[in-house]
């Protein structure tokens, strides 16, 4: 099946379809024009945060587009060579702050507006950490694979996955991660709504933002 055949919108948000471009899976696209939209009629910080950055290059940076147009970029990039090459493409640019693995000792900007979570593993650990501390209007996290093989039942999908479980590498490069079903919850108690979702990513707006 393609990856444009994963793709779901929430009802009213369809028109993302027309914006899904760039890595990973449209992601890129979609959140550009989700940010846009939600900005006509809110007026918020330009900061940005991306936990699990990647090299810039192979694995590139999904808030690029927000560090072009002059968005001040927390990057987290746990892998220091991924941290160098990263470095190396974000010099062109005047406003990132580059930082290490994210952990329980991290600091979480508090007027970030966006935040991108992907580090292919404790993601939902990350986003319950994230939105304890901060309230971002748009908020997009990494999920287990729609593609990748049945780990456990349906009626475990909301279920928690044990930390030590997350990021065990599966067959063919798939690796264990919440469901979107898990993500979906932790939204919901905390004010967020899902707006769309790709194979491998769901986007949510905070409920009380007028898009």
């Amino acid at each position: 099946m393609r990856a444009d055949d994963w793709k779901w919108f929430a009802n009213g948000f369809e028109w993302l379809a027309e914006h899904a471009s760039g890595w990973q899976f449209g992601e890129q696209g979609m959140l550009v024009a989700l940010v846009e939209k939600v900005a006509e009629s809110c007026d918020f910080d330009k900061i940005c945060m991306e936990i699990g950055a990647g090299d810039g290059k192979s694995l590139p940076l999904t808030l690029e587009p927000f560090v072009k147009a002059g968005w001040h970029l927390h990057a987290y990039e746990m892998d220091a060579d991924n941290r160098t090459s990263l470095g190396e493409v974000l010099l062109q640019y005047k406003a990132f702050s580059m930082h290490g693995a994210f952990d329980d000792e991290s600091i979480i900007p508090s007027k970030a507006s966006l935040i991108v979570i992907d580090v292919d593993s404790i993601d939902e650990y990350i986003m319950t950490k994230v939105l304890k501390n901060c309230s971002p209007e748009v908020l997009m996290v990494e999920h287990y694979d729609i593609a990748g093989p049945h780990m456990t039942g349906a009626s475990d999908f909301h279920k928690q996955v044990p930390k030590w479980l997350c990021g065990m590498p599966l067959f063919n490069n798939f690796r264990i991660q919440a469901r979107y079903e898990r993500l979906d919850d932790i939204a919901g108690y905390n004010g967020y709504m899902p707006v769309a979702r790709t194979r491998v990513n769901s986007i949510y707006i905070r409920e009380d933002v007028d898009v």
